[in-house]
């Protein structure tokens, strides 16, 4: 299939490095255009698209990349190239400034934040005189005036659609293989759920930072591309209107698919041309048109084609030698390095936490040792979730500490504590239900990699991927999900759902494995399987949390156990006193 895609992908290209031996100036002036805002349909589909972010005022970095280079080339005369890559630098600068709020802020605060900049760059593209003022930029070096030169040459109108092909080839690339890399599904797993991807080591404000950056830099760019081809701008082209726009082509073409911007460039770029002989009656048309694909293709244009994504980036040979290599036994490679001495790896103490009135935790303290399975259990609204939320740092705790490894750990950020090694599952499985079994588990393989890591953010080191991924078939073997794993996540049913987050977790190589209630939804036979996959880690020395209603469960795996009711802890000791406790038969297993 790919090898296809390849394929059609190589036709089309060939078929536009033609064009322009068969169009006249103004169909190539069109295509230009096209070329631009598939750019522009990019940057939004990397921010919106596949990290979940909504930007209102896109159009200010595709202003401050026009005016950056117009007044660098017309100001102080300097070359093309060097003004370009000044232009999309300034864009990243002020892309930067504006993502460090953008990192932390819920998404429709956001959309005003980036309204609000939309509004300011609209503002001072009209009000300040270095930017021409209302009067705007004019005989700004472009090929209509045949001005432009690059290295000492003159640029016509075909070279120029030639430059822009270029750039929009090389971001496309640069996108495709962003995406089929680590970092794609790092902004996949922060769009899906923020928490669930801090629980991997992932810092979800410092991704979210990253895409705003990039996204930036491509809007800039299609600045830079479109200033130097009319040769005239004013704050006029770079309203609220142009950002709409923006977003439109995005949605229409599909969000948070490759093929997206290049259906909603062309579809805003040729659609209108197509109108005009309707007069007044083109923009109800357009209307019209824009309701109907909304409303009849609600993933975009894009899922008229039902296009996979891939989110992984191994060459077919590579990867035919991965699947049909014998599977390793797990103790290879999970390498848990349990402490055989039985120190105290987890302790609590006297930890504290209220919401508004409500005391949800009152002075807990509890330990936990390496090696051992340690159960939380209690009757609902007892506390149990609140406290695996302050000990993985989900919540911060009002009071008390917590330390791991003897390290005070007390409320570090939820990524920070899973790098550490205390990877928690769900109550609920959060995976990301559009990707494959596969690249969902090597969210977990990949959990060391540095977020920052520019030379990965492209994808190009496929030897880790190839690594990770046999991690990953490792763990997916272990938890019994072989045959599932080129299936959609999604489509799985609840129980193999929650065996891909315990996949995702193994192959993290945790120190301590917090599970919540990880036997709701497993028919009789994956419990039994469950059990036995967790005495095995536990043999290798791994520790292991479970909060869980299923006493015969827990019966067969516990070496120690906290019992809470109410926020307080009314048991802690093993199972056979847990049993007897007269406090625990009350609260929790019945009246006495």
């Amino acid at each position: 299939m790919r090898k296809q895609g390849t394929w059609i992908l190589s036709g089309i290209l060939i078929i536009l490095l033609c064009l322009p031996q068969f169009l006249n100036p103004y169909y190539l002036q069109l295509f230009i255009f096209l070329f631009i805002n598939i750019l522009l349909a990019q940057s939004i589909n990397l921010l919106s698209g596949y990290t979940g972010l909504i930007s209102i005022g896109h159009a200010g970095f595709f202003a401050i990349g026009a005016y950056a280079s117009a007044v660098l080339m017309i100001k102080l005369s300097l070359p093309f190239m060097l003004t370009l890559f000044l232009a999309v630098f300034i864009s990243m600068v002020i892309g930067f400034l504006l993502s460090i709020p953008a990192g932390r802020v819920r998404e429709f605060y956001l959309a005003l934040m980036t309204l609000g900049f939309g509004l300011i760059v609209e503002v001072i593209t009209k009000e300040w005189t270095l930017l021409g003022g209302f009067s705007g930029l004019s005989n700004i070096p472009s090929p209509v005036l045949r001005n432009l030169q690059i290295f000492g040459f003159t640029i016509d109108h075909v070279t120029y659609y030639y430059m822009t092909l270029g750039a929009l080839l090389l971001t496309s690339i640069f996108i495709r293989k962003m995406i089929r890399s680590y970092f794609g599904r790092t902004l996949l797993a922060v769009r899906t759920n923020e928490i669930a991807a801090a629980s991997v080591g992932i810092h979800p404000g410092y991704v979210k930072q990253q895409a705003f950056i990039i996204s930036a830099a491509m809007a800039g760019s299609a600045g830079v591309l479109y200033a130097h081809y009319i040769s005239f701008i004013s704050h006029g082209q770079f309203t609220i209107m142009k950002s709409i726009s923006m977003l439109a082509m995005a949605i229409i073409g599909g969000l948070g698919s490759f093929i997206g911007p290049f259906l909603g460039g062309i579809f805003e770029t040729w659609i209108p041309q197509l109108l005009q002989s309707f007069d007044q009656y083109q923009l109800i048309i357009y209307g019209v048109l824009l309701v109907f694909v909304i409303r009849f293709f609600p993933k975009g244009l894009a899922g008229f084609f039902k296009v996979k994504e891939s989110y992984l980036n191994i060459s077919s040979s590579k990867f035919e030698d991965l699947l049909t290599t014998e599977p390793l036994p797990a103790v290879k490679y999970l390498n848990y390095q349990g402490d055989t001495q039985k120190d105290i790896l987890l302790e609590v103490r006297e930890v504290s936490k209220a919401f508004g009135g409500l005391k949800a935790l009152k002075e807990i303290s509890l330990s936990v040792q390496s090696g051992e399975i340690h159960g939380l259990i209690g009757p609902n609204g007892s506390g149990k979730s609140t406290l695996v939320n302050v000990i993985t740092g989900a919540y911060t705790a009002d009071s008390g500490m917590v330390t791991f490894h003897q390290q005070d750990i007390t409320n570090r950020p939820l990524h920070q504590n899973a790098r550490r090694g205390i990877i928690r599952i769900f109550q609920d499985p959060r995976i990301i239900s559009e990707a494959t079994v596969l690249e969902n588990v090597m969210l977990g393989a990949q959990i060391n990699v540095a977020n920052g890591a520019v030379s990965k953010i492209g994808g190009f080191h496929s030897s880790q991927e190839v690594e990770w991924a046999k991690q990953a078939l490792e763990a997916i073997h272990l938890c019994g999900l072989k045959d599932y794993t080129f299936q959609e996540a999604g489509t799985l049913p609840y129980g193999l759902r929650r065996l891909i987050e315990v996949a995702r977790a193994i192959v993290a190589k945790p120190n301590l494995l917090i599970l919540d209630e990880p036997a709701a939804g497993l028919s009789e036979k994956e419990t039994e399987d469950l059990t036995h996959l967790l005495r095995r880690l536990k043999a290798e020395g791994l520790s292991i949390i479970i909060i869980e209603h299923d006493m015969e469960f827990l019966l067969s795996l516990l070496d120690s156990v906290t019992v809470l009711d109410y926020g307080e802890v009314i048991y802690q000791g093993n199972i056979e006193g847990m049993q007897r406790d007269e406090n625990v038969i009350e609260a929790y297993l019945g009246v006495v």
